[in-house]
């Protein structure tokens, strides 16, 4: 007996070591990123010297309703204007939307998942396989309903790392749109100061016809008293003809300027016929802020922008190294199945189960690590 029992405790022992082994071989076997890292650093705005070329002058940033300083209603409502109705900007907010659409998903991964289901299978069952009689060879209808609920467990966070990248991502999409907006904006402020200044330099042109057509008049009086010659009519009449070929320039020019504005408000050409007269002040005197260089990084938000982004590309990094390791899952399902409906609400039909799953990446050809 004693004999026995020794030679039980040894196969066990063996059986308990084999076990260990495969599983030191199987760990030494997956799939590793010994050697994938990066050095690369984010400068920080301290590291630049700015002292000497942007000297503190104790100014202030622009504040959200600048267009007001100018005291010209109509930019202000053309650039409201614009806002409501860019095609371009609809484009940033969509993007602005499907990236909180995938932040939501990315959350979702990293939840319980709950499911129910029911269905109704109407089978005849064969008669030489694994049914027995009194199922076999006869047509059955068989009635299924499952509440089942699983959940990755994720011990390496890399579903939680994919959501801070998702929600990094939702954020660079957030920044984008206001790089849309403020591009906008200083388009049509750009392109309105243009229509101002090209409606100042026809004023002058126009004073210029002006005293070019008193010139002529001036000439040909003098040339009728015999004081002046025909050379000095033609010199009159030619500087009239060129100052007036500036005005109907000046014209065209205004004209293609206001209809870049109207293409600006997403509107035909006919829209920009419409703009009046610019009557914009001077506004306030520019000062540079104080600690320009590390506000700027919050204010510009196409920066901001960038620095989400590789946030997100941080995260993503991070959720690439989890895939390495083994993914375990926990599932469990309970219901009711049965033959036939008279049965299928009976205590005798429940049906339960319960388990994990193991997912470990052993050999991959390289592509984890390419990822």
């Amino acid at each position: 007996m004693k004999t026995q029992t020794s030679r039980a405790n040894t196969v066990a022992r063996s059986l308990k070591l084999g076990v260990s082994v495969i599983s030191f071989a199987v760990l030494a076997a997956c799939a590793n990123y010994a050697g994938i890292h990066s050095d690369k650093q984010i400068d920080h705005p301290q590291q630049l010297e700015t002292s000497r070329s942007l000297p503190q002058e104790q100014g202030h940033w622009p504040s959200a309703d600048w267009v007001d300083q100018f005291g010209d209603a109509q930019l202000k409502a053309l650039i409201a204007e614009a806002l409501q109705g860019s095609p371009t900007l609809a484009q940033a907010r969509a993007r602005v939307e499907q990236a909180q659409a995938y932040s939501e998903t990315a959350k979702a991964n990293t939840l319980p998942r709950v499911d129910a289901s029911y269905s109704l299978t109407r089978q005849q069952f064969s008669s030489s396989a694994l049914i027995p009689p009194p199922y076999a060879g006869s047509w059955q209808t068989e009635n299924k309903g499952l509440l089942s609920a699983s959940y990755d467990l994720d011990l390496w966070g890399k579903n939680r790392e994919a959501l801070r990248a998702a929600v990094s991502e939702a954020s660079a999409a957030e920044a984008d749109e206001q790089v849309v907006r403020l591009t906008l904006d200083t388009s049509i402020a750009r392109t309105y100061n243009e229509l101002a200044r090209l409606c100042a330099l026809r004023d002058i042109a126009q004073q210029e016809v002006a005293r070019r057509e008193q010139i002529d008049r001036i000439t040909s009086g003098r040339i009728a008293n015999g004081l002046d010659t025909e050379v000095e009519r033609k010199t009159a009449e030619a500087n009239l003809s060129t100052s007036r070929a500036r005005v109907s320039a000046l014209d065209g020019s205004i004209l293609s300027t206001r209809y870049q504005l109207a293409a600006l408000l997403g509107k035909g050409p006919d829209r920009g016929l419409a703009i009046t007269r610019p009557t914009l002040g001077v506004g306030d005197d520019v000062r540079l802020p104080d600690n320009l260089p590390a506000d700027l990084l919050g204010r510009r938000p196409d920066i901001v922008a960038a620095r989400w982004r590789v946030d997100a590309i941080t995260h993503e990094v991070k959720e690439a190294k989890a895939e390495f390791y083994p993914d375990i899952n926990l599932s469990a399902a309970i219901g009711l199945d049965a033959f036939g409906f008279g049965r299928f609400l009976n205590a005798a039909s429940r049906t339960a189960s319960v388990g994990s799953a193991i997912h470990l990446p052993i050999f991959d050809g390289g592509e984890l690590r390419a990822q």
